[in-house]
């Protein structure tokens, strides 16, 4: 699949369910369609499995490299969809019991995690790593690796609901987890990524992390984060980190040269010479 095409095919899966959805509301009604949009991706009539087995059985497309950062175009749909779903969570008021929501409940969870990564870069360990200790409601900060950092507010409001439904989720346990993120059951976050994978493919078709990892980190490097403090921060290996510097590189080539140019030519000595 080609960049733009697997861009428009992730737009179109976004805004056609969205686009049913609302026409259903309004009392135009395809049951058949709407059950799709509630069946496991896996499921072969399930609107996602569909759209896709087209995409994919189209010879004009290829699919598209999974360790490839994400482009900007994707992470905004990535980012409304997350918004959209945790919106819903919250719409329906979802103070009941949480084990008959526990599906609910981890599509909270992971949107809200897929949000903190694409923001901080961060690796799915460092995410099973955060304390519940280290959310500073009073001052909108999160401690990660040591590192104090400010959450933007949309993110901050959507994590402090989900912290008050976390509470409820450990109600009455003898054993609580002192994690952030933690499991449908009140346990510790599974080490294995399935859940947040699986949210991530039905969103944009991939369902690999280190694509809005390497996005998050190039976006540091762009604006000058020094490398050992991020990956201290973010905990990336050193082949990422070189991927995505390597990808700022070819992105500041061009106008690297243009302003060293311009700073050279600025000497007393250029005049001289």
């Amino acid at each position: 699949m080609t960049f733009e095409n697997h861009i428009y095919a992730t737009l179109v899966i976004s805004v056609v369910k969205r686009y049913f959805n609302f026409i259903y509301k309004l009392g135009i009604k395809n049951n058949n369609l709407i059950k799709s949009f509630g069946l496991s991706e896996e499921h072969p009539d399930s609107f996602q499995s569909r759209i896709r087995e087209k995409i994919f059985s189209d010879p004009r497309l290829e699919v598209k490299d999974s360790k490839q950062e994400i482009s900007l175009e994707e992470a905004e749909v990535l980012i409304s969809e997350c918004d959209q779903r945790i919106k819903e969570i919250i719409e329906e008021n979802m103070v009941l019991e949480y084990k008959e929501y526990a599906s609910k409940y981890n599509d909270l969870m992971t949107s809200i995690i897929i949000k903190l990564i694409l923001y901080a870069g961060i690796t799915y360990r460092a995410i099973r790593d955060i304390k519940f200790e280290n959310v500073n409601k009073i001052h909108n900060t999160i401690c990660i690796n040591s590192y104090i950092i400010h959450l933007p507010n949309k993110l901050s409001e959507q994590l402090d609901y989900y912290i008050s439904i976390r509470e409820k989720v450990q109600k009455d346990k003898i054993i609580f987890a002192d994690t952030l993120f933690i499991g449908a059951d009140g346990n510790i976050l599974n080490s294995k990524t399935a859940l947040i994978s699986n949210t991530l493919r039905e969103f944009m078709g991939r369902g690999d992390l280190t694509g809005i990892i390497k996005f998050a980190v190039i976006q540091m490097i762009s604006k000058g984060v020094n490398q050992s403090i991020l990956q201290d921060f973010t905990k990336v290996g050193g082949d990422i980190y070189k991927y995505c510097q390597e990808k700022v590189n070819e992105d500041k080539s061009l106008s690297s040269s243009r302003y060293l140019d311009s700073k050279l030519r600025s000497l007393e000595t250029f005049d001289m010479l």
